[in-house]
């Protein structure tokens, strides 16, 4: 992801590789996806990710995570990834989730 995104701080990688992988594991865990895939390129402010699965219907944005501290353990991937990405959007597309990450 280093070489798709150059001028990307390590800190900043790290923060994106975590919302990513927490976007994986929710689709595998949770939405039964067998197959996805992940789009990595420069937007005008930063970075564009592409997160695709085959899971079930899924929409990160219409669901509310809690705060931290109502959370239980291992429930902290939606709040995440929207406290990480800038902007966060989803389409579902035939058979694929998609949602965009900007950071």
């Amino acid at each position: 992801m280093r070489s798709a995104l150059p001028g990307t701080t390590s800190g900043e990688l790290d923060l994106i590789d975590l919302a990513v992988t927490e976007l994986a594991v929710n689709a595998l865990q949770h939405g039964g996806a067998r197959r996805w895939s992940l789009t990595v390129g420069a937007a005008v402010q930063g970075a564009c990710i592409v997160f695709e699965d085959d899971g079930q219907p899924f929409d990160p944005r219409a669901v509310t995570p809690g705060t931290a501290g109502e959370l239980r353990a291992g429930g902290y991937g939606l709040l995440i990834v929207r406290r990480v990405a800038r902007q966060l959007s989803y389409a579902r597309r035939g058979p694929l989730n998609r949602t965009t990450l900007l950071f």
